[in-house]
């Protein structure tokens, strides 16, 4: 049995800025959970290849961006394969001329996703962090981008 952790959101901006925003790695300070930190990567946006250091829950973790493909998607992926790996894509959709609803879905594989506590508490654990980054990223993009609209 794998497992799916899945939210959404709709940001109030054009997808093209949701998305440039989203994917600038320079700014993930100001708005990812305390449960999902940068710790190394591009002093850029991402990059199809590039590879981060993450803390997730605490745990240092290496992610690989899979591929960015603007303004539509953006994919990374982490963990250890056969025991546990995830892959989170982020989908943007433009909803009208100004609101961008993003869906966040991530897989998890292996091992540790067959035996089902540990399962049912990876997918709340990644549930929450999947619902906390989009939450984060709508409260500092509001703020951004009324200053910068303004």
């Amino acid at each position: 049995m794998s497992l799916i952790a899945e939210s959404e959101h709709t940001i109030a901006g054009p997808i093209e800025t949701v998305f440039s925003r989203f994917i600038d790695y320079r700014r993930w300070d100001a708005w990812m959970p305390s449960t999902f930190r940068p710790l190394r990567g591009p002093s850029r946006p991402l990059r199809t290849g590039d590879r981060l250091l993450v803390s997730v829950t605490g745990l240092p973790s290496f992610i690989r961006i899979e591929h960015v493909d603007g303004p539509r998607e953006v994919c990374w992926s982490g963990g250890v394969p056969g025991l546990m790996r995830a892959r989170h894509t982020f989908t943007f959709e433009a909803v009208g001329e100004k609101a961008t609803r993003i869906r966040s879905s991530e897989p998890w594989t292996g091992v540790v996703t067959k035996i089902k506590p540990l399962a049912d508490r990876i997918q709340g654990v990644a549930e929450r962090v999947g619902r906390s980054q989009l939450e984060g990223f709508d409260r500092w993009f509001s703020r951004e981008y009324a200053s910068f609209t303004s």
